[in-house]
């Protein structure tokens, strides 16, 4: 069946469906979607925009969940592995390396399409849920987490998968929902994943770093809300619990850099060290000027892993936070977040890296606005070409930040290249 006819005949059983679940004939259904009873299914499968809407009220569904049904599940834009460039005796074994291969050449659109492949592949329940698992760090990558979330649902979703494995995509997922952050989800994630290690300790390496995770992602949680003003009375809770739960990962980063010589934990310990110099200075256990020092310090370490890079950059971030919470000198957090910003949007580019890059437009943005208010008048934001890419990017992968990038696209001078 091709992909139009294919639809025709999805879109012609949700009619149907809906007919049945309204109790309505086919003409009541056709006067509630506003269409002609003899043309509810275009010709091409493809339904008009308003047409979906409404019918996915009738259905009562969301209208995401509508359209992913109509194309099949695949509708992300991710090309399939050509035919002839995997043999057809290629095991899981040898399409997950190739994947995993992928994901450290930073090719992660071909690091989903390997997943899906090896998916073909797999042989066991635990074997399937693996890729559902690369799958989702490759939409990590994409900073695309929405996505990444739904593949590793899909993962837990499968019975019979090895404990150590469900228990690595449960910490992946809170990380997933601590990129879009929905930190109440992200850290009740994780606290899950911690009650279940207190229950039976880890053993294994991979369950020693699905645990680190955890409580990195409560303490980063916790962090995060520092800067949230709805829970400013919160804020000694917060930093306490973002400084206790760092330190604990910390603690697993480092053991684990020290038994396996892999660098890439010394780095995600340098992620930790920052964030607990911002929670000492919320806590007034550290002034913002030795943390921003200290700070500086982690910046300029040498970076032999990916994570150490990435380290670097939320260093910068984190020591922004600093600045424009505990600085008061205007001309000082103008200079300080200039500098900041500037190395970590150069990490950013490096790592094809969209958290740091909403961060770092967050950041100048802010500081836009406060050279903007300050000498009273409203000058338009100048964006050019690759700025508004960058915003557009960042407004479907962060709900959070659409509201603000709206704001800038509408309000904006630009120009072109």
């Amino acid at each position: 069946m091709t992909c139009s006819g294919e639809r025709r005949f999805r879109l012609g059983e949700m009619l149907e469906m809906a007919q049945r679940y309204r109790g309505w004939s086919r003409r009541q259904l056709a006067k509630s979607i506003g269409r002609d009873p003899t043309k509810l299914i275009p010709s091409t499968g493809l339904p008009r925009l308003d047409f979906l809407v409404e019918l996915a009220g009738v259905l009562d569904w969301e209208i995401d969940d509508l359209v992913s049904h109509l194309w099949g599940g695949q509708r992300d834009q991710i090309e399939p592995i050509p035919k002839g460039e995997i043999s057809e005796h290629s095991d899981f074994n040898s399409l997950d390396q190739l994947a995993k291969r992928a994901h450290l050449d930073g090719n992660f659109e071909r690091m989903i399409a390997m997943a899906r492949a090896a998916r073909t592949k797999s042989q066991t329940p635990t074997e399937r849920a693996l890729t559902f698992n690369r799958e989702s760090g490759g939409w990590d990558g994409l900073g695309r987490f929405r996505s990444g979330i739904r593949a590793l649902r899909s993962g837990l979703r499968i019975s019979n998968v090895d404990g150590e494995v469900r228990r690595m995509m449960q910490s992946n997922l809170s990380g997933a929902h601590y990129g879009l952050w929905s930190l109440v989800e992200a850290r009740g994630t994780a606290v899950d994943l911690i009650d279940t290690f207190r229950r039976k300790p880890a053993e294994s390496i991979r369950d020693h770093r699905s645990l680190a995770f955890a409580h990195l992602h409560v303490g980063q949680c916790a962090r995060r809300r520092l800067g949230d003003l709805i829970d400013h009375k919160d804020h000694p809770t917060n930093g306490r619990v973002a400084v206790d739960h760092l330190l604990i990962a910390k603690a697993h980063f480092d053991q684990m850099h020290r038994e396996l010589g892999d660098c890439r934990h010394e780095g995600i310990s340098r992620t930790c060290t920052a964030g607990i110099l911002e929670a000492e200075v919320a806590l007034g256990h550290r002034t913002a000027e030795r943390a921003i020092d200290e700070i500086h310090r982690l910046i300029e370490m040498p970076c032999e892993s990916g994570d150490a890079l990435e380290a670097q950059g939320w260093s910068c971030i984190y020591a922004c936070n600093i600045v424009l919470r505990s600085i008061q000198s205007e001309s000082e957090v103008h200079r300080h977040l200039a500098i900041l910003t500037n190395k970590a949007q150069a990490v950013a580019e490096k790592l094809n890296h969209w958290p740091l890059r909403e961060r770092v437009f967050t950041m100048e943005y802010m500081r836009w606005e406060q050279a903007t208010g300050a000498a009273g008048i409203r000058t338009p934001k100048i964006l050019d070409h690759e700025e508004f890419r960058t915003v557009a990017g960042m407004l479907c992968r962060f709900p959070n930040f659409q509201e603000r990038g709206w704001k800038i696209i509408r309000s904006a001078h630009l120009i072109e290249s």
